[in-house]
């Protein structure tokens, strides 16, 4: 470490071209300068200054130090620009993990990441847990509901999620339109198969819809768009996402909505790669 110190106090030593000019340049007293300049002399086995009244003059060994002293200066710095944009560089994976409705939402978000970063590819996973983002093996988990408050995780709001009540075309030609909530006993559904809290219309449904009235079950999102548009039923699906011919069934009455989070582990929160997904997800068209 010392003979490092040394070389760098020398070097500008022979750029100052005397000892007060490089103490001020260096924030250090005269005499840890010429110390310096011994301890590099005695380690190089030459002189590197000749001293005189009005400073030091390089010798032809002093030279020779101040021409290999630019080079690794030049290296140095050339190193450090390649770090620097190996740390801005976003490669390698990128894992996200989410409910499948939440990768149809973000798609464009998702696509803007990938034209901007082509050295990193995406994977996504159809998942709600939180041990893969615990062990870093997912970098990004999109989550629904209240925000979490484990210290380890960093949720980042992304907006919110709107839900209403639809049906199909054909739906309604066959059994009507519901101008009531009161019509609706008279109408079929497509249901969540079990009680979700998560779900913010899981409740409306165990409390208006009897089992007589189930046509079908389904815990997916696009199952059960697929099925309104074949006509089995009214059913929830997100305002950002109908098939044509659907209509939604009483706005103002049947609507839910719940927040949309972007949950990183603190260890990874500061990474370019998990800071460029977020900024691509807060920025989503479909908010």
């Amino acid at each position: 470490m010392k003979t490092w110190q040394a070389l760098h106090t020398a070097f500008v030593v022979a750029e100052a071209g005397t000892i007060s000019r490089a103490a001020t340049r260096l924030n250090c007293q005269r005499s840890t300068i010429i110390r310096h300049i011994d301890i590099i002399e005695t380690w190089l086995g030459n002189k590197l200054f000749i001293r005189h009244a009005k400073g030091y003059d390089l010798t032809e060994a002093g030279h020779q130090f101040t021409q290999s002293m630019k080079v690794v200066e030049q290296q140095i710095l050339s190193l450090r620009s390649q770090l620097s944009f190996q740390a801005e560089t976003v490669s390698g994976t990128l894992v996200i993990s989410g409910l499948e409705p939440l990768f149809g939402l973000f798609a464009p978000a998702i696509a803007r990441f990938a034209d901007d970063n082509p050295l990193c590819r995406v994977e996504i996973q159809s998942s709600t847990a939180f041990e893969p983002l615990e062990k870093g093996q997912v970098q990004i988990a999109l989550r629904t509901g209240k925000k979490t408050d484990v210290l380890d995780y960093v949720p980042v709001n992304l907006g919110t999620l709107r839900f209403g009540i639809f049906g199909h075309e054909t739906y309604m030609a066959k059994y009507g339109t519901p101008e009531t909530t009161a019509d609706l006993v008279q109408h079929r559904f497509i249901c969540p198969p079990i009680h979700n809290p998560r779900i913010p219309f899981s409740t409306w449904f165990d409390e208006n819809v009897s089992p007589a009235q189930v046509a079908a079950t389904s815990s997916h999102a696009y199952s059960t768009i697929e099925l309104i548009s074949e006509g089995i039923g009214l059913g929830v699906a997100p305002l950002f996402k109908q098939t044509e011919h659907m209509v939604r069934i009483l706005p103002m009455e049947l609507n839910w909505e719940t927040n949309v989070w972007a949950v990183s582990h603190l260890s990874l929160y500061q990474t370019p790669k998990v800071q460029k997904i977020i900024e691509c997800l807060k920025n989503n068209p479909q908010f």
